[in-house]
């Protein structure tokens, strides 16, 4: 007996990212590493380096190029 992949919910609105702007689902199906299955994921993640001195939600495109423009000064 297999499982099935996560499905995503009914509700699924989507949300602006306060950095690039763009519109996407709340919610989104992710295969993360090592895994063979995808899981249900949040598309959007705090962030306090898109606007200093404040925490917004930005997507995750957004996000992981903070991470790598992060680890390249490093």
């Amino acid at each position: 007996m297999s499982e099935e992949d996560e499905k995503l919910p009914g509700y699924n609105p989507e949300q602006v990212c306060e950095k690039c702007g763009g519109s996407y689902p709340i919610w989104r199906l992710h295969l993360f590493s090592g895994e063979q299955k995808k899981r249900l994921a949040h598309n959007f993640c705090p962030s306090s380096e898109a606007f200093p001195g404040r925490i917004v939600d930005i997507c995750m495109d957004c996000k992981m190029k903070e991470v790598v423009a992060k680890w390249k000064k490093a």
